[in-house]
């Protein structure tokens, strides 16, 4: 189910979940934008219902979806990707420790001292507690060399282990992968110095004139500054090429600009 916003797709949900009652939990679920601002900090648990849904939608588990449309206009995992990068660790079964921390890296899972929170794991010897993206609790794996020995769940609170399972699946934890190859194929497709974010670029020396402040007017192509230009209050930077906003007066601009 589509809707034009994220507060309709909100209110959608919480109506759904009240009419269906009981089976609201395993047929409706919500499918919520990524901030994609740089920096921003996301929540755990948002994250965690997102990969898990994904999850469901790769089993073609049946139930209404709600998602506004900047959701569908994200990046969205493929179903193949998604499946490819998932594995399964049985009790009794071999798996190479260090192939396995490899992999969690891989899924974007982030190590810790103390996993605190799903999307994260801690290793203490031949033990690896991780929480996986789509499970309730997290695990903790013993390891007998490259055997695993056994699996059970533990609280987070008191770190102690409760039941035993036979086998936990891991998803991923990021859409996008830390992978070597892809990163690769990014920087192949950047341009310009390394460790520069970017640059000003020269003003045209046929730059019009303010007919009311007697310096060189900026044109289009000296707004592509590091800084977003506005055409006001510009006073001439250390760069020859380049104009900044200044929090200083007009006056005191004039002058700066005059001088070259």
């Amino acid at each position: 189910m589509v809707v034009p916003t994220t507060d309709v797709a909100e209110r959608t949900f919480t109506d759904l979940t009240y009419y269906l009652g009981e089976r609201a939990a395993e047929t409706v679920a919500l499918l919520r934008p990524r901030d994609e601002t740089l920096g921003a900090l996301e929540s755990p648990s948002e994250r965690s219902a997102r990969m898990t849904l994904l999850a469901d939608m790769c089993a073609r588990k049946p139930q209404v979806i709600v998602a506004p449309v900047a959701a569908l206009r994200q990046y969205v995992m493929p179903r193949r990707v998604f499946e490819d990068a998932s594995f399964r660790l049985r009790r009794g079964e071999t798996a190479d420790w260090d192939a396995t921390l490899a992999r969690l890296y891989r899924l974007g899972y982030a190590r810790v001292d103390v996993v605190s929170a799903a999307g994260e794991y801690a290793v203490r010897g031949g033990i690896l507690d991780v929480f996986p993206a789509t499970a309730d609790l997290p695990v903790r794996i013993e390891f007998f060399g490259d055997e695993v020995d056994a699996i059970r769940r533990f609280e987070v609170q008191s770190q102690r282990s409760t039941e035993p399972l036979d086998a936990v699946q891991i998803a991923p934890w990021l859409e996008i992968l830390r992978d070597e190859s892809l990163r690769t194929s990014v920087l192949a497709r950047a341009h310009g110095e390394p460790n520069v974010v970017s640059r000003c670029a020269p003003i045209s020396p046929a730059a019009p004139t303010s007919p009311n402040r007697g310096w060189g007017w900026p044109t289009t192509s000296a707004r592509r500054c590091s800084i977003i230009c506005t055409p006001s209050r510009w006073s001439c930077s250390k760069s020859p090429g380049c104009w900044k906003r200044s929090s200083t007066g007009s006056t005191r601009n004039a002058r700066a600009a005059r001088k070259h």
